[in-house]
């Protein structure tokens, strides 16, 4: 199989060099370097593969970020305090002022 390699150059794109792997004597897979050009008479040499595709990974979806966190947060509490005012009574403090009668050295007092 023919690999094809660029490289950048002054920010150039330079290329297409022609590779191809082979398998040396001692058993080892050598990469075989075979031109700038490939000679399109030479039958033995392999054609080469197009060059692969980038796919994009799908976006996985994140979950909410601070800024809906607190948006989240001030519309529970914006709900909260409504229904607590809505009734007409909200907050009197009428359980601290309302306790009943005043119990002093076993003298009720009114």
């Amino acid at each position: 199989m023919v690999y094809t390699k660029y490289v950048r150059r002054n920010g150039k794109l330079v290329g297409p060099y022609y590779y191809t792997s082979r398998r040396g004597p001692d058993g080892k897979v050598k990469s075989v370097y075979l031109g700038r050009t490939l000679s399109a008479h030479d039958p033995a040499l392999p054609q080469p593969r197009a060059p692969s595709i980038v796919v994009q990974p799908a976006t996985v979806p994140r979950p909410m970020g601070y800024s809906a966190q607190a948006l989240a947060f001030v519309l529970v509490l914006a709900i909260l305090t409504i229904a607590l005012f809505s009734n007409g009574s909200g907050i009197t403090g009428l359980t601290t002022a309302d306790a009943g009668p005043i119990i002093e050295s076993g003298v009720v007092q009114q």
